[in-house]
């Protein structure tokens, strides 16, 4: 396996490209100063403080009581597993806010939820629901390939004036093209490097979330929201990692 492969692993579960680097190079070479690690990076010691506060976080590197300060790597096994707690904690808080946000805010109209599974029901539901959709369409995916029913439907909405912004969690040279022709059709597009889960918001009064196996992305089951205040709390999750994402143009 190539070390860009190892780097893309690391990124696919929530790293930037330069905390899986960071990790890999003291993984690679032992305990190592703050020095060391920007030397093997080519980057400036005060680049590097940021990159080791995330992993020690994320509980994949200690540090060492010596001096100069130096950092180990957690073995592979328990730090991955880790960094996928660490995610997973993170989405269920924001399912935890949600679910406040609906309990503040009751709304008069029915919630109805109803649950799909697979990746053909899932592109089906957008399909539908942007079809239905007058103001916005909101997107977290992993910028996979998708049937030209998906695109035909994204290409109607924004004929209409309908706002579509799509967060991706891949951003690479595999999917390059097919980023760049999302924002040619004139989508606004944007990376965040994430894993796991889908949302979709259509007006802030329809959501989908839907959870995905990583290592085989077909395979996912989740549920249709049909509740305003729910969809808005949505809304805000994505509108909090829109901020923080990295624009792609064309």
């Amino acid at each position: 396996m190539s070390k860009i492969t190892h780097i893309q692993s690391l990124v696919d579960l929530g790293l930037s490209e330069n905390e899986a680097t960071c990790y890999l190079v003291i993984l690679r070479n032992g305990a190592s100063s703050t020095s060391d690690i920007a030397k093997n990076m080519n980057v400036l010691p005060n680049a590097v403080y940021r990159l080791l506060d995330k992993l020690e976080g994320y509980k994949m590197i200690v540090s060492l009581g010596a001096s100069p300060m130096k950092y180990q790597a957690v073995p592979v096994k328990e730090a991955v597993s880790s960094l996928v707690q660490t995610q997973t904690k993170l989405l269920e808080e924001s399912k935890l806010q949600a679910i406040d946000a609906l309990s503040d805010h009751p709304s008069k109209a029915e919630t109805r939820i109803n649950f799909i599974t697979g990746q053909d029901q899932f592109f089906k539901t957008f399909v539908q629901l942007a079809a239905r959709a007058k103001k916005e369409i909101l997107v977290i995916s992993i910028g996979e390939p998708v049937p030209d029913e998906i695109k035909l439907a994204t290409r109607d909405a924004l004929a209409k004036g309908i706002d579509c912004k799509f967060i991706f969690h891949k951003s690479d040279e595999e999917n390059a093209g097919l980023l760049s022709s999302w924002v040619a059709m004139g989508v606004s597009v944007a990376h965040y490097a994430d894993s796991g889960f889908h949302l979709l918001v259509f007006d802030g009064q329809e959501a989908v979330l839907v959870s995905s196996n990583p290592s085989e992305t077909a395979e996912r089951s989740g549920m249709i929201i049909t509740s305003p205040s729910l969809a808005n709390a949505l809304r805000d999750f994505f509108y909090a990692r829109w901020a923080k994402a990295a624009s792609i143009a064309k």
